[in-house]
């Protein structure tokens, strides 16, 4: 079981504790039933609005091993396995998720078929919107004194070691993880994130990413305009594996 077949079953697994109402089975797979599924990954939290003035956000986006466009599926399971063992161990549970990469095509590829419409519709899906994890960690069940949630929003993008970063997609989950982790307790919350238009006026921004020295020129494309369009943007970047020295030299 490689690629997006077998993250499927895992987050099925992880999610078996979590409670969204909002969430759907927008893929209609057997192993899928008992996952949450979030309706619009660029409206992560809409299950939590009526306890927006409750909760906590933080946020990041992770780019990953892209499982449709590389061959590279292994890869893409141990990472996201890994996101949600970190989280587990930290006591957030999996409250909802959102995959864009397209199911019927990975299982498609999985059988040795390519769909006959080749890469068309790849700009549609994953190319264009990132998908997301949704962690929550109640306060409560620690603090009897506490109220509301923690919540951890992470944004996943493909990425190749040649071709970087679908940029599309990274730059909307950069935006949209921006203002929600500046979004506390206002309305930013309640609605969906348009991450083409969306632009806040002070943020930090956590990427775990790059996964490929390859791709670093491709993150600092996208990162660039946003610097410069937010003058008071901070970037956090940190990278497991991207570990060429002259990636030090890179300017975005």
């Amino acid at each position: 079981m490689v690629g997006l077949a077998a993250v499927a079953w895992l987050l099925s697994v992880g999610a078996a504790v979590a409670s969204n109402p909002s969430a759907v089975d927008a893929n209609g797979g057997d192993y899928l039933l008992s996952t949450p599924q979030i309706v619009d990954p660029l409206h992560p939290l809409a299950h939590a609005q009526s306890a927006s003035e409750q909760i906590r956000v933080r946020t990041a986006v992770v780019t990953v091993a892209d499982p449709l466009e590389t061959h590279l599926g292994r890869a893409f399971d141990s990472q996201v396995s890994a996101l949600i063992g970190a989280f587990h161990s930290k006591d957030y549970v999996l409250d909802g998720f959102a995959l864009t990469w397209n199911l019927s095509a990975a299982s498609a590829q999985l059988a040795g078929n390519i769909p006959n419409d080749g890469t068309a519709t790849f700009p549609k899906h994953h190319r264009k919107t990132p998908s997301v994890l949704v962690f929550r960690k109640d306060d409560w069940r620690t603090d009897r004194s506490a109220a509301g949630s923690r919540y951890f929003v992470v944004y996943l993008v493909g990425e190749s070691p040649t071709f970087g970063v679908h940029p599309q997609a990274f730059r909307s989950a950069a935006q949209c993880a921006a203002l929600l982790a500046n979004s506390v307790g206002d309305q930013t919350l309640l609605r969906p994130c348009n991450g083409d238009t969306d632009s806040p006026s002070f943020l930090t921004l956590e990427v775990i990413g790059p996964s490929f020295s390859g791709s670093m020129d491709s993150v600092a494309l996208v990162l660039g305009p946003l610097l410069k369009k937010n003058q008071r943007m901070t970037v956090e970047l940190q990278s497991p594996s991207a570990t060429v020295e002259t990636n030090q030299q890179i300017g975005a």
